[in-house]
């Protein structure tokens, strides 16, 4: 409503929001255990006498006495234990990163592994106006929970409709693998070979005064480079230089939805490093223009449909209304308000990299495609070479990198897993080593830009996404959750290969 709002412009796109969000803070706020019905806090099918059992089953460290970490339970006694103050402070954080609780307490810990808790808890503290999650293995789904209000009166649950943004970026690069499997289209090809207008763009090599510096690329982008965020194609929110020559050349966004938002410059030389861009939003362009089918109904004939994924298109159609998230964020206070961003549309294109709807029981049917080698159960989608190449390290030597956000209304700075080696496939980030109690090497993921987040652990059989519709992107208190969700689940159900 326009007196409860101001109406700012980001990167040519106009967004609502209200006049209290500024830089996020991060606020500590006590987790207790929620009022489930008054969160709409939603419960799988097993009763609690059936998920007790299963929880003691799966969690031997729960049945000796000692927590998730391998020590002994807090309430326990052992020689040698340090002053609670330096014990207070070696839990702050762990191998992922991630920052922990800081106050111990007895009945958190006993409940760690409580998928159902995790979520009440995180709405109840204000780490997300509301959750959605599923875990699955390579055949059914694990589990599913929700809690909190997807919209004002509405519970949150496994049919709400999220825009999972950056999510589409694994479709685009599975539709190009499709044509790349039936020799329409080669992985090393330049992209101005299908897409004249490619080499058109150039290197924005800063700025002098107000005036961009922009030169040759050096080397020719490919197909390859697209889809694996090598092409020198980067987004504004996670580069100053970006943001600041759209501003001043007046340039749309490619969230836009205007073909004139796909012409950014190239930020550095293509297949020299590794950032996080708008590749996809070619390889989307790349793949009309080889098959001569709009990218909407490609993806429908050749992925949605066998999948079954009967939930996932670019458009919130009708029907979806009554579904559809709200968008919030996170303001100077701490709290959520709302916040009105989502895909244009009828755009003059569908990119690739943004323009999704989807559920989650929807995107799990899409994870366990790549827990099954690129099957499913109508036949297989992929062959075993394609699949190789969307699961394995496809930039070489270079590495993904942490993105620093120009835009911390929008993103924080991200940074998953630090200190872990992380390649990209054609496809996914992947990250190359064991993270104790939670992800193996060789797992996939992603997320959008609205935290909708997900993961795909082959080694071990899982797949999971947790997913809400509230900024900051990589909101260190969502992040907190996600940490504490992921551990919960291997927690859980270990490997089920």
């Amino acid at each position: 409503m326009p007196n409860l709002t101001r109406r700012i412009v980001i990167s040519g796109v106009a967004i609502w929001r209200p006049p209290s969000e500024t830089a996020m803070p991060i606020v500590l706020v006590p987790r207790s255990r929620p009022n489930r019905r008054a969160l709409g806090l939603s419960r799988s099918a097993k009763s609690s006498k059936e998920r007790v059992g299963s929880l003691a089953m799966s969690n031997p460290l729960a049945r000796n006495g000692q927590n998730h970490t391998g020590n002994r339970a807090l309430s326990g006694r052992s020689p040698n234990r340090r002053p609670a103050q330096f014990r207070r402070a070696a839990r702050l954080f762990d191998r992922s990163g991630f920052v922990r609780s800081m106050a111990p307490n007895k009945k958190r810990e006993g409940r760690v592994r409580d998928l159902e808790g995790i979520l009440g808890d995180a709405v109840a503290a204000g780490d997300a106006p509301y959750l959605v999650a599923m875990v699955a293995d390579r055949q059914r789904v694990l589990w599913s929970g929700s809690a909190g209000e997807a919209a004002p009166g509405r519970a949150a649950a496994t049919d709400t409709v999220f825009r999972i943004y950056s999510m589409t970026k694994a479709v685009g690069s599975l539709a190009a693998m499709l044509l790349v499997e039936r020799g329409q289209l080669g992985l090393d090809q330049p992209v101005d070979e299908v897409l004249p207008q490619f080499a058109e763009l150039k290197v924005l090599d800063g700025f002098d005064g107000e005036e961009p510096v922009l030169r040759p690329p050096k080397t020719r982008a490919t197909i390859r480079h697209l889809a694996t965020h090598t092409s020198g194609l980067v987004y504004e929110y996670w580069n100053a230089d970006l943001a600041a020559y759209l501003e001043r050349t007046g340039r749309p966004s490619v969230i836009s939805g205007r073909a004139a938002g796909l012409a950014y410059p190239l930020a550095f030389d293509p297949g020299t490093r590794w950032g996080y861009g708008i590749g996809i939003d070619w390889l989307g362009r790349v793949v009309e223009a080889v098959d001569g089918r709009r990218i909407d109904k490609f993806c429908q004939d050749e992925i949605f449909a066998p999948l079954g994924m009967t939930d996932t298109g670019f458009e919130a159609g009708e029907g979806d209304a009554g579904r559809l998230a709200a968008g919030m964020s996170r303001g100077r206070d701490g709290t959520h308000a709302p916040f009105g961003m989502t895909p244009p549309s009828e755009p003059e294109f569908y990119g690739m990299g943004h323009a999704l709807f989807s559920t989650a029981p929807d995107y799990l049917k899409f994870l366990q495609l790549f827990l099954n080698g690129g099957k499913h159960a109508g036949g297989r989608l992929i062959g075993p070479e394609s699949f190789e190449v969307m699961a394995t390290n496809q930039i070489g030597d270079l590495r993904v990198t942490p993105m620093v956000s120009a835009m911390p209304r929008l993103s924080a700075d991200v940074d998953l897993f630090p200190g872990a080696q992380k390649t990209h496939t054609f496809g996914f980030v992947r990250l190359e080593e064991d993270v104790p109690g939670m992800r193996a090497a060789g797992s996939l993921g992603w997320a959008g830009i609205f935290n909708t987040h997900y993961w795909i652990d082959p080694a071990t059989g899982i797949a999971a996404v947790l997913m809400t519709q509230a900024l900051p992107f990589a909101d260190p208190r969502f992040m907190d959750v996600f940490q504490r969700f992921e551990r919960a689940v291997y927690g859980r159900f270990g490997n089920t290969s």
